[in-house]
C-alpha cells in the first residue's frame, strides 16, 4: 500500500491583509457557503498549476480527504504530503501508517454525507437506467428517506404531507425521528463495514442488541453553484468504538472515505486507540 499522510492544518492568523478575503467566506452566516471556500482553501495544498483532478480516473482513488475542525482549521488525510507553497497554513504533517491486527479496537469519528439508492425516488417517467436497461436507484439521504414518512417529502417545488394516519404528536414526533436516525444511521454504518474490513461494537450494558454508537449533530447543506439551484445534502456525526475485522481492506478504504459529498468535509473517519 502506498504511504499516506495526516496533517493538520491551521490558516495563519497573523497573515493579516492576506487572510483578510477569506474570514468573510469562513465566518459568513451561510453554512454552505463556508464550506465551498473551506475547500477551495484545502486544495491549496495540493494545487501545483496542472489542473489534475481530486480524483482518478476510476473515480475511487481520491487525492485527499478533509474535515473541518473549527473554522480555518482542518484534519487532512492525503495519498501525497501536502505541499505549503503559499505559506498560508501551520501545517503539521505526518506519515499515516497505524499497525492494525484483527480484533483490535478503535475510537472513530465520522463525518459523513450518508445516502442510499431507493428505485421508489423516481417519479414515473424519469427513470434513469443501467446498460441493461435496468432501472438505477435515486440517490437518497438515509435520514430524509427515513423520515419522510413523518414528516412528508420536500422537494425545491413542493412538500407532500403525511397522512392522518403517519402523523404523530410533536413529542411523538421528536422520539421517533431520534430512533429512526439511530436505527438508519446504524444500517448504513454496518454496510459500510462488511465492505471496509470493520464491524461496530457490541455494548454488553445496553438493551436490545445495541452498540457503541452515537449518530448526531444531523443537518442539511446547500452548495451555492453560479448556475442552477446548488448542491443540498445531509450531513451527520457519528462517533463509537469499531473493530478491525480486515486491517489490510480497512487500512485500503480509509483514504477512499466513506459516504458522498466527500469533496465538502464529509467522508474522512478519524481513528485512535481505544
Amino acid at each position: 500500500m502506498s504511504a499516506l499522510y495526516f496533517s493538520r492544518a491551521r490558516l495563519r492568523a497573523g497573515r493579516g491583509e492576506a487572510l483578510a478575503p477569506l474570514s468573510h467566506a469562513l465566518l459568513g452566516i451561510a453554512k454552505g457557503d463556508a464550506i465551498a471556500q473551506a475547500h477551495h482553501i484545502v486544495w491549496m495544498l495540493f494545487n501545483d498549476g496542472s489542473e489534475r483532478p481530486i480524483v482518478d480516473a476510476s473515480g475511487k482513488k481520491r487525492l485527499f480527504l478533509w474535515r473541518e475542525k473549527s473554522p480555518g482549521e482542518y484534519y487532512i488525510l492525503s495519498r501525497e504530503a501536502p505541499d505549503n507553497r503559499h505559506d498560508l497554513f501551520d501545517l503539521d504533517t505526518q506519515e499515516f501508517a497505524p499497525k492494525l491486527n484483527a480484533g483490535d479496537t478503535l475510537r472513530f469519528s465520522l463525518r459523513a454525507n450518508p445516502v442510499v439508492s431507493l428505485k421508489r425516488a423516481w417519479k414515473a417517467g424519469e427513470e434513469k437506467r443501467d446498460g441493461k436497461g435496468r432501472v438505477r436507484g435515486q440517490r437518497c439521504d438515509i435520514v430524509m428517506a427515513a423520515l419522510e414518512p413523518l414528516e412528508g417529502k420536500r422537494t425545491r417545488d413542493k412538500r407532500t404531507e403525511p397522512t392522518d394516519k403517519e402523523r404523530l404528536k410533536p413529542t411523538e414526533r421528536a422520539e421517533k425521528r431520534e430512533a429512526e436516525t439511530a436505527r438508519v444511521a446504524r444500517a448504513w454504518l454496518e454496510g459500510q463495514g462488511r465492505k471496509a474490513g470493520f464491524a461496530l461494537v457490541p455494548n454488553p450494558d445496553a438493551e436490545d442488541d445495541k452498540v457503541f454508537l452515537s449518530a448526531s449533530n444531523y443537518e442539511t447543506v446547500r452548495i451555492p453553484r453560479i448556475r442552477g439551484d446548488g448542491a443540498i445534502f445531509g450531513v451527520l456525526d457519528f462517533e463509537g468504538l469499531i473493530e478491525v475485522t480486515d486491517p489490510a481492506l480497512f487500512l485500503a478504504r480509509l483514504p477512499d472515505g466513506f459516504g458522498k459529498a466527500k469533496a465538502f468535509g464529509c467522508g474522512l473517519m478519524l481513528i485512535r486507540r481505544g
